[in-house]
């Protein structure tokens, strides 16, 4: 509007000062001069429409240039989260040992078992979805069909090495199908949304394939490996109970490292489903589980003036710059130490130390959760402020407790709760870390496509940048010879 406006006004001073030149000037003048002010307002506008043209690719230049910086900053974001992730992933498998799945359990001999490794692994999982010969699922025995074991299968005549030693201590325990039709339906598909988290795996497992671990059945020592032939001897006595699964004929898994618990085991779980999980393994009543379904719900919640002392624990914000020692020195350390940590929590293990020279930096703003002593220590020094206390339920070493109940047999019914609790737990933790594993690394795979693309795209963004800048010069070499052109009209029209 406002051009228009100095426009009008141009225009109308122009006519004035021809009105009153025309006195002095002859007609080739006046022609002259209203030629040269109809060029000057073409100029203007060609002007005009070359500076929105300008204004307009600036603008685009510096979308594409923050878009571009956007993109190297979530590229290196995502290296970061692909490099804490397989640091994660090294850890989970380090702290969850070797595993020795679908061992046939072939006879007894002596004091042990004889083992079939023939089909040892995870070969069924891995399978599952791509066999499509067959949608019958296998025989099953009359005495399988009662006890819920999984359906006997003809063992290889080869194998692949299992890498098992002799005098090694393994954890031994019985699969099931994941179908756990050995269960009532209430307890049952609560128990499988848990563990598994897609129901839609039951109804595809027609051919019974899928197991899980289900039952405790002790803690042996590798007697004898000849090829497929593994022989085993429990360490202590065995239970009744566990003989009476042995007996069924299901398949075994063995493990070198007692699975570990962890705070995060039934994380985001529901109360029915742990009360459904709990009273399988437990065959106890609801309200006999219900104070250990609540201790799993209520941990890392608001503790009560009822807590134990020792589970009321401390979350705290950190207001300055704290350093804190997670690893042992590397002197004097075997790469495969006994235990993974040391007894104040340090790091022995080389797989799980946090790569980097030096204590652990703790930032302000950032917020943990300590032992009322420790955090006390933290507060009263001024490093930290408290934000709530918060009720931690005690983790369960249950290579000791298996151990414990194997040594004290004759007050096996008296200790019989706390014995299926560990069982309970023990699942569930295999169950979390298996799917933590499977998940990182499709998480890993998936941030690694995602690298690519923004490699690409950065590199097309790249190329326009360049071929934007070309077109802006090639325009101002333009905007410059249209200039001087003027001028040399200018010049030549004066002269």
């Amino acid at each position: 509007m406002v051009l228009w406006i100095v426009l009008g006004i141009l225009l109308l001073f122009f006519g004035f000062a021809a009105y009153k030149s025309a006195e002095i000037w002859n007609a080739a003048h006046i022609a002259l001069a209203a030629g040269i002010f109809v060029l000057a307002l073409v100029f203007i506008f060609l002007a005009a429409a070359n500076l929105r043209t300008r204004l307009a690719w600036m603008k685009h230049v510096e979308t594409l240039t923050t878009k571009a910086e956007q993109a190297e900053l979530k590229t290196t974001e995502l290296s970061t989260s692909i490099r804490r992730s397989t640091e994660e992933l090294d850890r989970n498998i380090q702290l969850r040992g070797q595993v020795w799945r679908n061992l046939a359990a072939v006879t007894a001999e002596g004091q042990g078992f004889v083992l079939n490794s023939a089909a040892w692994g995870d070969a069924s999982w891995r399978r599952f979805g791509l066999e499509e010969d067959s949608n019958e699922p296998p025989p099953v025995e009359a005495d399988d069909a009662a006890s819920g074991a999984t359906p006997k299968a003809e063992p290889a005549t080869t194998s692949r090495p299992t890498g098992l030693q002799t005098q090694t201590i393994v954890f031994a325990f019985a699969e099931a199908p994941i179908h756990l039709s050995f269960l009532p339906e209430p307890l049952r598909l609560p128990i499988q949304e848990l563990l598994l988290r897609d129901s839609s795996i039951v109804e595809k497992d027609v051919r019974a394939v899928l197991r899980i671990p289900f039952a405790y059945l002790g803690e042996f020592r590798i007697a004898e490996v000849d090829g497929s032939k593994v022989v085993v001897h429990p360490t202590a006595p065995l239970s009744e109970t566990q003989l009476a699964v042995i007996k069924t004929g299901s398949p075994w898994t063995l493990y070198d490292t007692m699975p570990r618990d962890a705070q995060d085991v039934f994380e985001g779980a529901k109360p029915e489903q742990l009360q459904a999980l709990f009273m399988a393994m437990t065959n106890a009543a609801p309200d006999q589980i219900a104070p250990l379904v609540e201790e799993y719900l209520r941990d890392r919640q608001d503790a009560q003036p009822a807590d134990l002392p020792e589970r009321r624990w401390a979350e705290i914000k950190f207001v300055k710059e704290r350093t804190f020692e997670v690893d042992v020195p590397a002197e004097g350390e075997s790469a495969l130490p006994d235990k993974p940590f040391d007894v104040s929590g340090r790091a022995r293990d080389s797989n799980l130390r946090q790569g980097t020279d030096g204590p652990a930096t703790v930032q302000p703003e950032q917020t943990g959760i300590f032992d009322s002593v420790t955090a006390k220590v933290l507060i009263d020094s001024g490093v930290a402020q408290p934000v709530r206390e918060v009720f931690v339920r005690h983790l369960r070493d249950y290579a000791y407790d298996f151990r414990s109940k194997n040594l004290g047999l004759s007050a096996l019914q008296d200790r019989m709760s706390v014995i299926q609790r560990n069982l309970e737990v023990f699942k569930q933790s295999q169950v979390t870390v298996e799917q933590q594993i499977e998940y990182r690394t499709q998480e890993r795979d998936k941030l690694n496509g995602d690298l690519r693309g923004f490699d690409q795209e950065r590199k097309v963004l790249t190329a326009y940048l360049a071929q934007l800048e070309a077109r802006i010069a090639e325009l101002r070499q333009t905007l410059k010879t249209l200039y001087l052109n003027n001028q040399r009209a200018v010049q030549g029209m004066s002269g």
